[in-house]
């Protein structure tokens, strides 16, 4: 295992305790009696190959994020023998930095905590969550006949739709340029999937090469949305340009929060413009294809 630190950084979190399931193989963290870590050798012959061999950790996640990350990092997956939704697992012999480890077990010791009674959590030193306070009542307002069709509630979870259809609910003749050439540049093919994150949710379109994430489009009426993930070391190639983008991107880039020394750029695409921008910023991402003379 990489992190020879991870069973003592668990086991200094308040109230926890571990013990060894044998049958399953795992050493289990819990907060009492609530578990919010499992670690476990290598399995062999799941029917999902990324799990085989490698050493993992199971680990409570919000399922928004957990979306994110594992669009991101090749070494998070879904929750092993749980929940795939609520938890992930992390490749112990993987490339993940120390710090975002340790803020993963940070998250899901205090998504367990959270989960117990007040008093448990008083008990334990936590930070207790106060009562929402009471609101004088809204007046009332008419309600429409009908509410505007989202997309979500077009293309529901059980409906796939083809990438013919979404361009047509986007309807933007940007939309087929922006496919076209990044199928085209890099050799990739759209793989439609749909995110449950309360944020964003619906079927969207990721693009990877490889393991290695390009971007996500999400879908709007009439435009569309593209998120461009960069690196601490992409983003000191980006700034000294920052000045050659426009005013709008400029103040999404300083309103947008680091993460572990990167950023999650979404940059939405509605002129000629914003499409020019997310070309360079894939492109700063990933080198373009070479193509053969």
């Amino acid at each position: 295992m990489k992190y020879e630190w991870l069973d003592r950084y668990l086991l200094a979190k308040t109230g926890a305790e571990h013990d060894y399931k044998m049958e399953w193989g795992w050493d289990r963290y819990m907060v009492r009696g609530k578990l919010f870590a499992a670690t476990m050798g290598g399995p062999q012959g799941m029917k999902d190959e990324r799990y085989n061999g490698h050493p993992l950790m199971n680990l409570k996640c919000d399922p928004g994020r957990s979306e994110l990350l594992r669009a991101e990092f090749p070494d998070i997956l879904p929750g092993f023998y749980c929940d795939k939704k609520t938890w992930i697992a992390v490749l112990l012999d993987g490339n993940l930095p120390d710090e975002l480890v340790k803020e993963l077990c940070d998250d899901s010791y205090r998504l367990i905590v959270e989960k117990l009674p007040k008093y448990v959590q008083k008990e334990l030193g936590e930070k207790v969550t106060p009562p929402p306070k009471k609101r004088a009542p809204k007046k009332e307002e008419p309600v429409p006949d009908k509410e505007p069709l989202t997309w979500d509630r077009a293309w529901s979870q059980q409906m796939k739709p083809a990438l013919s259809d979404i361009g047509a609910w986007v309807d933007n003749a940007l939309f087929e340029e922006f496919t076209a050439w990044i199928q085209e540049t890099y050799e990739v093919e759209p793989s439609v999937e749909f995110s449950k994150c309360s944020l964003d949710r619906g079927w969207n379109i990721k693009y990877k090469r490889g393991n290695k994430s390009l971007c996500v489009l999400y879908v709007r009426s009439g435009w569309f949305a593209v998120m461009v993930t960069l690196g601490a070391k992409q983003l000191a190639e980006l700034e000294p340009f920052l000045p050659t983008y426009s005013a709008a991107f400029r103040k999404m880039y300083q309103n947008t929060a680091l993460f572990h020394g990167g950023k999650w750029l979404m940059v939405d695409v509605k002129k000629p413009a914003q499409l020019e921008e997310v070309r360079r910023l894939i492109q700063l991402k990933a080198k373009p294809v070479k193509k053969e003379a």
